[in-house]
């Protein structure tokens, strides 16, 4: 079968597959050290910026790791958003200056604690978000579970946002379906890139 003829679910699916494998094959050296760059590229994004607050979510094992940029943003008293997974699909958010515990919710790291208000994630600088893979133009592909496409198209006004993902998942071509929503920025251990859609 050409791949012209697979439709983008189906790419979709075979490139979640390759990706996960690869970020399995991470070593924890490699982690630790991709931990530390993020943590540095975000800082520079920020001041870039002038992020005064931001949207972000706790790392899973094989994700690049968040942990640092979250103490960097507690150190600075900075105002940070985690989510927290809803039934319908959609994401509430926690101040995670309130987080009392995380657990795990169907293998994702989550945020528990008081509520914020529904249009806190309206108000922040910048919302950081998990991706497999992106492309230049914004393309962004997530785990499948769709969480975010639907928590930003239900918003009023969207914050700028930024995928997190390691510099190898930066790929030209991603398969789009109608209801993925763009990313404006892409943050690597390696590099912040504007996306410029329609490239």
């Amino acid at each position: 079968m050409a791949v012209t003829d697979i439709s983008p679910e189906q790419r979709k699916a075979q490139l979640r597959t390759r990706l996960r494998a690869a970020r399995k094959a991470r070593s924890s050296t490699q982690r630790a050290r991709d931990e530390q760059a993020i943590a540095a590229q975000i800082v520079t994004l920020a001041k870039q910026q002038s992020v005064g607050s931001l949207a972000a979510f706790l790392s899973a094992p094989t994700e690049p790791p968040t942990a640092a940029l979250l103490h960097w943003a507690a150190d600075c008293q900075m105002p940070v958003l985690l989510p927290r997974t809803r039934p319908d699909g959609a994401l509430d958010w926690v101040w995670a200056a309130e987080v009392e515990d995380t657990i795990t919710h169907l293998g994702i790291p989550e945020a528990q604690g008081p509520l914020a208000e529904a249009q806190a994630i309206e108000h922040v600088d910048l919302i950081i978000i998990p991706a497999l893979a992106v492309s230049p133009r914004g393309a962004r592909l997530g785990q499948g579970g769709g969480f975010y496409d639907r928590t930003l198209a239900a918003l009023s006004h969207v914050p700028p946002t930024a995928a997190l993902v390691f510099d190898e998942e930066v790929l030209d071509d991603l398969p789009l379906e109608p209801h993925d929503r763009s990313i404006d920025l892409i943050v690597t251990p390696k590099r912040i890139i504007t996306c410029t859609p329609g490239e």
